[in-house]
């Protein structure tokens, strides 16, 4: 499939296309597409819509849309980037301003066909817009740079008022026109925290605390204090992709307590904190958060190599050793730890802790399972000692892997690492330790 992209941060286009299908492709950017004339078919993520002139569309970099052109078409594209969503005003009030209309264009988009001016009275409004753009676009008079700017702006708050005038997520063909007001009342206070408690939504609408919470759960499917923080969720996410604020700035237009409330509520939502959330969009721009993704960017790998002390032929508690080497452990929530040994004729083993005598009846039993002095060895010139503890270390294994939970090994009551000396004089031993996790 085809991929548009846009080497600028913003630019209008007007094409005039023939009676052929434009194929399916996706951009790297958003796009407003206004029909100035003619007629066909818009193909959105498999949808269709019949267009003609005066419609206008906003596709996303999520999706994949094409048109079907009926009658010879006039196109008016507004193409922008997340560098003009971030970088249009200097003065930080005015940016904020600026991007709250954008949140409306990119968090309403409904990735499906269909008109976005839903407003009788702008639709001639857009018209004059998009046919005074072209005419600047044409002529390029003094400071029509400016002017085209300021007109695309207007287009763009067109649009976010239309959007926030249509239906919002989540309600169903039931929902009472109350509760449509409330959401309405929601969206357009969100970055007011004094004006989204329970009373004063209440006083406002002439409805007791109580029968409040109860309507508009019945109505949209979640509560009043879910819907708030569900919604300001996506705007954190949008001003995450789209914006370069700090997180300190978001937390305080959004009424977040401080960063350390909103880590907890995103990282809860998404499954990743606000920052490794912003890494990984700036690497895929137009990207979904899959479980993969989550676990690589919190995951955290620590290696320790370490040598045990010569011990005597036999099986010897480690455990202690093993966590001493690595106390980055002790941060983990969750994870892996494996203790691997770099010899062939010793092993490591999870078993009893506590009774010494299991570890003396360890070694009786190997010594009978695999004796010294067999007459088929063929591997016999490092001693009788040499090959039955090769024969042992394969039959153990040479490494162990156990589990972290809450900065602690998830090791049974009465388990315990062995290292499994299988030569009478093996010497020092040496272990790789690694743990993962997050």
């Amino acid at each position: 499939m085809d991929r548009e992209n846009l080497h600028q941060e913003f630019e209008v286009v007007y094409k005039e296309l023939d009676e052929a299908p434009v194929k399916a492709h996706k951009h790297s950017f958003f796009e407003l597409v206004y029909i100035v004339s003619g007629k066909g078919v818009q193909c959105i993520n498999n949808n269709q819509f019949d267009y003609h002139a005066g419609h206008l569309f906003l596709i996303t970099p999520q999706d994949c849309h094409s048109f079907d052109v009926h009658t010879t078409t006039g196109f008016f594209f507004i193409r922008f980037n997340n560098i003009y969503v971030q970088t249009r005003h200097d003065n930080r009030k005015t940016k904020n301003e600026w991007l709250q209309r954008m949140e409306y264009i990119l968090q309403h988009a409904t990735h499906e066909p269909g008109c976005l001016l839903c407003n009788k009275g702008d639709k001639p409004l857009v018209k004059l817009l998009v046919e005074a753009m072209i005419r600047e676009q044409v002529n390029r008079e003094v400071n029509h740079a400016d002017v085209l700017w300021q007109l695309v702006n207007t287009v763009i708050s067109i649009v976010a008022r239309n959007i926030a005038m249509n239906m919002p997520e989540r309600i169903v063909e039931t929902t009472g026109e109350p509760a449509l007001d409330i959401i309405r009342y929601i969206q357009q206070h969100i970055y007011e925290p004094e004006k989204l408690r329970i009373e004063t939504i209440s006083q406002n609408f002439g409805i007791s605390h109580g029968y409040l919470s109860r309507y508009f759960k019945k109505h949209t499917g979640e509560s009043l204090q879910q819907y708030i923080s569900n919604y300001k969720l996506k705007l954190v996410e949008t001003r995450l992709q789209h914006s370069d604020m700090r997180i300190s700035e978001i937390v305080n237009e959004l009424g977040f307590t401080d960063e350390s409330h909103l880590n907890r509520l995103f990282k809860k939502h998404k499954g990743i904190n606000p920052s490794a959330f912003r890494k990984l969009a700036a690497i895929t721009p137009s990207f979904k958060l899959n479980t993969r993704q989550r676990v690589i960017l919190f995951m955290k790998i620590y290696q320790q190599n370490i040598q045990l002390t010569a011990r005597r032929r036999g099986f010897h508690l480690i455990t202690d050793e093993v966590l001493y080497a690595l106390p980055q452990i002790r941060d983990m929530k969750a994870g892996i730890c494996q203790v691997f040994i770099q010899h062939t004729s010793a092993s490591l083993t999870i078993n009893e802790n506590a009774d010494p005598t299991v570890r003396a009846d360890f070694e009786t039993f190997f010594n009978k399972a695999v004796p010294e002095n067999d007459p088929d060895y063929l591997h016999d010139y490092e001693g009788s000692d040499d090959m039955p503890a090769h024969l042992k270390s394969s039959l153990l294994g040479s490494s162990v892997m156990i589990p972290i939970r809450n900065g602690r090994p998830a090791l049974g009551t009465w388990q315990g690492i062995y290292l499994c000396e299988h030569r009478d004089h093996g010497g020092p031993r040496r272990l790789v330790i690694t743990a993962w996790g997050e």
